[in-house]
């Protein structure tokens, strides 16, 4: 058996003069598996990569010396680096940045603090995208090659008239090496020499008229009269630049010519049946589509996906295929493709609830118009789904976190400052009638070089709102208390949902009272009991009250609560009701995300609903939200009763 050799591990180099970052980083990607160095500057950077070439580069744009922008301008300027990803790790995610990023040769930019959820996939698809790229050059120069090295005569010209392709088979049969011909504007001299030979190839050139098997006497190098077939095929088969082009063979020598061919035919079956089988081997919908959406070639994954196995999709139109439509789709890619001439991508999503990534690639004439399209698509929809899901597992668990180390680290200097304003306010009050006493005695007297007349006006007021200051840094300590990882809580009270009600209105008198003159309160009869904890089912109701008032815009406006039973006698619910500016439909599936808030300008955290949604969760419960913008919101809050027995 012959010997198997393990597969390199991919080497990542980390630049970045933070080490807390490169730590987690490395540790990030030596647990995928993956080789890593690391520097701390861009000098440092440049030196090792004298001896090192990393398959992919994680640069910080803010370093000491040299900082990320001209470190990658360096590095791009290396020719052996010059396609090695580069991804790029910043606190600056503003557009000119990310525009300058790129212009500095940058792949792809993940923004600080790093989520390492989308790190590990970023660097794999980039790792992925340029190992795809390596393949399809070598595919190109593999191609060229075979043109090139074809035992059949190739030449292309282009718009100017200039030969723009003279393959290896026409050096071999004219004697005049590619340098001479190609961009010579006297090379159809030299070629055909002959007036009237030469007036007629350009005129059948020129207006790229088909023809096969033309033979036509050209002049080689050494001045000796050959015989070459041609076949001018540029209608039939178009190439983006060349004018017209046409393939031949040296007729002198017939039977070598025929054994030519018939290698360059299976050559050319081989060629195709590769092509074939590579593009029917893409899972992906790959469709070649006309100016009129019509499909004119499908690949297998368009036959699976599209059309459940059946192989006749030819004629049909792509929207009909798609969407069952009769008229192209709104906004289009196919469309966009063919106005714009250029690759247009889009993501969207099927009826049958697929997500579809598009990719829409022109195909041009020789006049440079759009005359088909080839469409790819791809099955995002696990991918969409898993990434939103991880985004916002990730989300949830930092923010706990976050919330737990800021509560404690707040805590403790605004207790200092809700201890000694107090103090303070008492030492000014007694103070004042000394220092007016000074005052008046001298009248230049000044504190802080303000007069004492303003000293009296504005102490007071100062005192007053830091103290305000710091209640309400007490009520947002006590908001992200209540949000960080659960804590022990009595959840075996029996609660009557109305007692909790009233109690909470009761709390809420003021903000009711400064909010509404319409409360309308409509309590269910005989309800049976809940069990959980009261005053955890008191501050739900107290955040759905306080929500609700502050929705309001006028003091005309109704707020209703209501409680009742179900049919089945299994639940209890909780509706509160307002009459305020509604809630817009893209905000609603956000509302209940922690921080998330419409009112950051009035002091408002976005930890209201987010608690007590945990709340309700708790007690088994379920929230269910319904707005009309304009016309109000309503919140439900459904609980199961408590069956004895």
């Amino acid at each position: 058996m012959p010997e198997s050799h393990p597969q390199k591990k991919p080497l990542i180099l980390i630049i970045d003069d933070d080490p807390v970052v490169r730590l987690l980083v490395k540790g990030c990607l030596e647990k995928a598996d993956f080789q890593v160095k690391e520097t701390t500057d861009g000098h440092e950077a440049l030196d090792l990569l004298q001896n090192c070439r990393p398959d992919l580069i994680l640069l910080d744009l803010c370093m000491p010396g040299i900082g990320g922008f001209e470190t990658c301008q360096k590095i791009r300027l290396q020719p052996e680096l010059k396609e090695v990803p580069i991804l790029i790790i910043t606190g600056m995610n503003d557009s000119d940045s990310i525009h300058r990023a790129f212009d500095a040769g940058a792949s792809d930019f993940i923004t600080k603090p790093i989520n390492f959820l989308l790190l590990l996939p970023r660097v794999q698809n980039l790792l992925r995208y340029t190992n795809t790229m390596k393949d399809l050059r070598a595919s190109e120069e593999r191609l060229r090659q075979v043109l090139q090295n074809m035992p059949v005569m190739l030449k292309a010209r282009n718009e100017d008239g200039n030969f723009i392709i003279w393959n290896r088979e026409c050096e071999n049969v004219t004697g005049f090496k590619a340098e001479e011909i190609l961009e010579n504007p006297q090379a159809i001299e030299l070629l055909y020499p002959d007036i009237a030979t030469r007036k007629e190839m350009l005129d059948q050139w020129e207006g790229c008229k088909e023809f096969y098997n033309r033979q036509t006497e050209l002049m080689a190098k050494d001045g000796k009269i050959k015989t070459a077939s041609w076949s001018n095929i540029s209608q039939k088969f178009p190439v983006p630049g060349w004018a017209s082009w046409s393939v031949g063979i040296d007729v002198s020598l017939q039977k070598k010519a025929e054994r030519n061919l018939l290698e360059s035919k299976e050559k050319y079956q081989k060629l195709s049946h590769e092509f074939s089988t590579l593009l029917d081997g893409i899972p992906d919908v790959l469709l070649l589509l006309s100016s009129n959406f019509d499909i004119v070639w499908a690949n297998k994954g368009a036959i699976n996906h599209l059309a459940k196995g059946s192989p006749h999709v030819a004629g049909k139109k792509c929207h009909d295929l798609w969407y069952q439509c009769p008229r192209p789709c709104v906004d289009c890619p196919v469309a966009k493709c063919f106005i714009s001439g250029e690759t247009e991508t889009q993501r969207r999503e099927s009826p049958d609830g697929r997500h579809w990534g598009l990719k829409v690639f022109p195909l041009k004439d020789r006049n440079g118009h759009v005359g088909q399209t080839i469409l790819l698509a791809s099955d995002v929809t696990e991918s969409v789904r898993l990434k939103e899901e991880a985004l916002r597992a990730s989300h949830l668990a930092s923010i706990g976190e976050m919330a737990a180390g800021v509560a404690h680290e707040i805590n403790n200097p605004n207790g200092l400052f809700l201890l000694n304003l107090p103090l303070l306010a008492e030492i000014y009050a007694d103070s004042a009638p000394i220092l007016e006493a000074h005052a008046r005695e001298n009248e230049d007297f000044k504190l802080a070089n303000l007069g004492f007349q303003r000293v009296q006006d504005i102490i007071p007021r100062i005192l007053k709102d830091m103290q305000n200051g710091a209640n309400h840094i007490k009520h947002i300590v006590e908001d992200l208390r209540n949000f960080s990882p659960k804590r022990e809580s009595n959840l075996d009270e029996l609660i009557n949902l109305n007692e909790a009600v009233n109690a909470s209105i009761r709390l809420m008198k003021n903000p009711i009272k400064n909010a509404t003159d319409h409360l309308i309160v409509e309590l269910g009869e005989n309800l049976p009991r809940i069990r959980g904890c009261f005053q955890r089912i008191e501050q739900i109701i107290i955040n759905l009250v306080q929500n609700a008032c502050q929705a309001l815009n006028g003091r005309d406006k109704k707020i209703t609560l209501s409680t009742f039973t179900s049919p089945d006698g299994r639940k209890v619910a909780l509706v509160v009701r307002d009459e305020g500016n509604g809630i817009p439909a893209d905000l609603l599936s956000h509302i209940t995300d922690p921080f998330f808030t419409t009112r950051r300008n009035d002091g408002g955290t976005g930890l209201g609903l987010s608690i007590s949604a945990r709340i309700i969760e708790e007690h088994n419960g379920k929230l269910s939200i319904n707005s009309k913008p304009g016309l109000g919101s309503t919140f439900t809050v459904e609980f199961p009763t408590y069956l004895e027995g």
